[in-house]
């Protein structure tokens, strides 16, 4: 009668030393991937701001072929505050009193058509400076959240600069003089990082 090769070979299971090894390789696992990732996913919110303020851009490039002017968005849309959770877009109606003669009542993204898919994370605004003959006018774009809930909020912004100066719009946008994104030295028609080093 053959023998079995395991024959009279001891089943053993992993000794205690092989298995905190193996806890402890799991361990310097998981502390060096888990803050990657949440810094992944914090870079990766970044992107909906960047694409929304080219929304936005286009919209007020349309609103002025219309209008003859930009609408003076200054109502922040949605408010101010932490969001480390997606929120919906309101639903905010267009005044009245928003015409060609009248863009400052043009205070809300609807007045412009701009109404972004699901929520969002960020905050935005888009104020407006009156064009004076024979320049047309100026306006900003930003976009500002907290998306970790630190207290630190994310800034981009967009300056136009219609006057081609190179020293991008007079408009009243929250960050325009923080680095790097103060006038005469930030690069218009481009969506600035405002606070790089917050995410």
């Amino acid at each position: 009668m053959a023998r079995s090769p395991c024959a009279g070979a001891s089943s053993r299971g992993f000794t205690l030393v092989e298995a905190l090894i193996v806890v402890a390789i799991l361990g310097v696992l998981a502390a060096v991937a888990l803050p990657n990732y949440a810094r992944y996913r914090l870079r990766s919110k970044r992107s909906e701001a960047i694409t929304n303020i080219a929304g936005i851009r286009a919209a007020q490039e349309s609103f002025y072929g219309a209008h003859d002017n930009y609408a003076n968005i200054t109502n922040s849309t949605p408010q101010w505050g932490v969001r480390d959770v997606k929120v919906p877009w309101p639903n905010r109606l267009c005044s009245p009193a928003c015409r060609a003669n009248n863009t400052g009542a043009c205070r809300e993204f609807a007045c412009i058509g701009f109404h972004p898919s699901g929520g969002v994370y960020y905050n935005y605004r888009s104020p407006h400076v009156l064009g004076s003959t024979p320049y047309q006018g100026e306006y900003c774009i930003e976009a500002q959240a907290d998306l970790d809930d630190d207290g630190l909020r994310a800034h981009f912004e967009l300056q136009s600069d219609n006057y081609g100066d190179g020293d991008g719009s007079p408009a009243n946008c929250f960050f325009t003089n923080a680095s790097p994104c103060e006038r005469e030295t930030n690069f218009p028609w481009q969506v600035l990082d405002c606070t790089p080093t917050v995410y």
